[in-house]
C-alpha cells in the first residue's frame, strides 16, 4: 500500500467495472503492436506485463505458477532480455534511460508480487475462486502503471535512436568533411603543379625568344658590317655618278624653268603677236546659233542675253564653256577692279582665257569630254553662308578662293598672277591682317590645313592685345578616322584664348557648290553636291572681336543651320 497509492471511490468503481466487464474477454492480452515492440519483444516480458491474471493462470494450468511466481519469472526475463539485447548488439547497446526503466519495471513488478501474493492469501489459496473485486482493481490499476512505464520506455527509446542518429549523421558530416579537405588539397596540389608546368613553359619561351633575339642581332649585326664594306668598296664609284646625276637634275630643272618662262610670256604676248588670232568669246544661243566677238585690240567684250545658253572662250582650237551666270560675274569683277587700267575691256577676253585655262588644267578635266573630275578640290560653302556671315559677323573677305567661286570681291587665291585682274590679293598666306572679319576655306589636304592653321594663330597671336577686333570663321573637313593633326591643331591649348565656337555639320546632311560651276551651269542639280563626310567650323577671336561680336549659343544654332540648309 505504500508503493500503489489508493484509489479514489469514484475512480474505484470506474476500474471495477471496466475490470468485471473485460477480464472473461481477456482485454489486457498482448497486442500485435506490443510483440513486435523492439524492447518488449521477448514473450516472457510481453507476458509478463500486458497478460491479464486469468490468461496467466489458464496459461499455468492448476498447478501452474502463481501471480507471484508469473510476475518473479517476468521480471527476471525482462531483466536478461535487456542484457540479451546488450548482448546481441555491441555496436548499439541499449541506452541508458532504456536500463532505468526496465529497472523501474521490474520493482514494479515485484511491488505487484507481493499485492498479488497477498490477494491470493486472502483467497485460501483456491486457484479456482474467483478475484474479488478489490483484488482486481489493484491488478488493473497496476497494469494501467504498466502501460505508462511502457510509454515512457518508447519516448526514452526514440529520443536515444535521435541521438544516435545525430552522431551518425554528425560523425558522416565529419567524414565527408575530411574527405573533402582532402580533395582540396589534391586539387591544390595538381594546381600548383599545373601552375609550376606553366611557369616552366613560360621561362623556357622567354628563353627561347632570347636565343632567337641573340640570332637575329647576331644577323643584324653582320648585316651592318657588310653595309658598312660595301659602302666602302663602292663609294669611291658611286659618289661620282650620284654628282653627275644631281648635275643633269639641276640642268633639266633650269631648263624646264626656262621653258616655263618662255610659255608664260608666249602666254601673255601670244594675243599681242603679228599674226597671232587673238582669244574670242562667243554667246551660244541654242544649237548651232552662235553669236559674239572678238575681243582684243581695239575690240570689245559681248554681253550675255537671256535668250544665251552659254559662253565659249576660243583661242586656236582650244575652247572652253562658260556658264552665263559666270561669264557675267567674271565681267563685273573685271570691270570692277580695272576701270582705270582697261575701261573699254579690251584685254578682258585674253586674261579671261588665261585664267580659265589654267583652273581647268589644275583641275584636271577636259572641257571636251563629259564629267567633272577634280571639282570638289575647287569646291566652296552655298551662297547662303556667306550671306549669313555678312549680315551677322561682318565678313566681306575670303581667305581661299578664286574668282570663279568666290563669293565677296576681295579675296586670296593660289595664282595671283592670273587672278590679281578680277580682285585677289595674293596668297593667304603673304596676308597679314591686323583687324576685320575673314572668312577661311582652305584646300582640304592636311598640309595645307596645316600651314593655314599656323598662319592663323599668327595672325592671332599678335592681335591678342590688340584694340581692333580681328576674328576668322574657319571651314574644314570632319576627319576623325584616322585623327588628323591639322584638326587636332586646330582645337589645341594654344587656341584655347581664340577658339569661341566649334560646330560640326554631319556628313550627307549639308551642301558645297561644286568646283566646276562655272562650266554648262544649266541646273541647281549640276550645281550643289552633297559630301559624304562632315564639316567643322571655326570661329577665332580676339578679345576685341570678342567684344564687339559675342559668340551665343542662338549664334551658334544659327550658324549649324545655314550650314544644313540643302538646296
Amino acid at each position: 500500500g505504500s508503493v500503489l497509492p489508493p484509489l479514489a471511490e469514484s475512480e474505484r468503481e470506474s476500474v471495477r467495472g471496466e475490470c468485471e466487464s473485460t477480464v472473461d474477454g481477456g482485454t489486457f492480452a498482448l497486442t500485435e503492436s506490443d510483440t513486435e515492440d523492439p524492447l518488449l519483444c521477448p514473450s516472457a516480458v510481453g507476458t509478463a506485463l500486458f497478460a491479464s491474471p486469468l490468461q496467466r493462470r489458464a496459461a499455468t494450468g492448476d498447478g501452474g505458477l502463481t501471480h507471484a511466481a508469473a510476475s518473479s519469472s517476468a521480471s527476471s526475463s525482462s531483466a536478461a532480455a535487456v542484457r540479451a539485447h546488450s548482448d546481441g548488439n555491441s555496436l548499439h547497446p541499449p541506452p541508458e534511460g532504456v536500463v532505468v526503466l526496465f529497472d523501474h519495471i521490474e520493482e514494479s513488478l515485484e511491488q505487484l508480487n507481493e499485492l498479488l501474493g497477498t490477494a491470493d492469501s486472502g483467497r485460501g489459496g483456491s486457484s479456482s475462486s474467483p478475484c474479488p473485486p478489490f483484488s482486481i482493481a489493484r491488478e488493473a490499476f497496476a497494469f494501467r502503471r504498466l502501460r505508462e512505464l511502457r510509454g515512457l520506455l518508447c519516448i526514452a527509446a526514440e529520443k536515444e535512436s535521435m541521438e544516435l542518429l545525430r552522431e551518425e549523421t554528425k560523425e558522416k558530416e565529419r567524414e565527408q568533411e575530411k574527405d573533402k579537405d582532402i580533395d582540396e588539397k589534391e586539387e591544390k596540389e595538381e594546381e600548383e603543379k599545373e601552375n609550376g608546368s606553366l611557369i616552366d613553359e613560360i621561362q623556357s619561351q622567354k628563353e627561347r625568344e632570347k636565343e632567337k633575339e641573340k640570332e637575329v642581332s647576331g644577323w643584324r649585326a653582320a648585316v651592318r658590317l657588310i653595309h658598312a664594306t660595301l659602302i666602302h668598296l663602292w663609294k669611291p664609284i658611286v659618289s661620282p655618278l650620284v654628282d653627275r646625276v644631281l648635275e643633269l637634275l639641276e640642268s633639266e630643272v633650269h631648263h624646264t624653268s626656262v621653258c616655263l618662262k618662255e610659255l608664260r610670256d608666249l602666254t601673255w604676248e601670244s594675243a599681242e603677236r603679228e599674226g597671232e588670232p587673238p582669244p574670242v568669246i562667243r554667246a551660244h544661243n541654242g544649237g548651232d546659233s552662235e553669236s559674239g566677238h572678238t575681243s582684243g585690240k581695239g575690240g570689245g567684250c559681248p554681253s550675255a542675253d537671256s535668250h544665251s545658253e552659254y559662253m565659249e572662250i576660243r583661242f586656236k582650237d582650244d575652247r572652253i564653256p562658260l556658264s552665263v551666270l559666270h561669264f557675267t560675274k567674271m565681267k563685273a569683277l573685271y570691270e570692277r577692279h580695272n576701270r582705270e587700267s582697261d575701261p573699254e575691256n579690251e584685254k578682258l577676253a585674253r586674261r579671261l582665257y588665261i585664267l580659265v585655262r589654267r583652273y581647268v588644267s589644275f583641275i584636271g578635266i577636259d572641257p571636251r569630254k563629259p564629267g567633272n573630275l577634280g571639282g570638289n578640290m575647287h569646291a566652296a560653302a552655298p551662297e547662303n553662308v556667306f550671306k549669313w556671315l555678312h549680315a551677322n559677323m561682318a565678313v566681306s573677305f575670303e581667305g581661299f578662293a578664286s574668282p570663279l567661286n568666290c563669293f565677296f570681291p576681295r579675296f586670296c587665291s593660289a595664282f595671283p598672277d592670273t587672278d590679281r585682274w578680277f580682285g585677289s590679293q595674293g596668297s593667304f598666306f603673304d596676308f597679314w591682317p591686323k583687324s576685320g572679319h575673314f572668312e577661311v576655306g582652305p584646300p582640304y589636304t592636311e598640309e595645307v590645313m596645316q600651314a593655314a592653321a599656323e598662319h592663323l594663330l599668327e595672325l592671332l597671336e599678335a592681335a591678342r592685345d590688340s584694340s581692333d577686333p580681328l576674328s576668322f570663321t574657319c571651314f574644314v573637313p570632319d576627319w576623325h578616322s584616322p585623327p588628323c593633326p591639322a584638326l587636332e591643331f586646330m582645337e589645341s591649348e594654344r587656341f584655347g584664348d581664340f577658339l569661341k565656337a566649334r560646330e560640326v555639320a554631319p556628313g550627307r546632311a549639308h551642301q558645297y557648290i561644286s568646283g566646276v560651276q562655272f562650266m554648262l551651269d544649266k541646273g541647281s542639280e549640276k550645281r550643289y553636291y552633297v559630301p559624304p563626310h562632315g564639316t567643322r567650323a571655326y570661329v577665332y577671336q580676339n578679345a576685341a572681336a570678342a567684344e564687339a561680336l559675342p559668340i551665343t549659343v542662338l549664334f551658334k544654332r544659327t550658324l549649324l543651320k545655314q550650314m544644313c540648309n540643302v538646296h
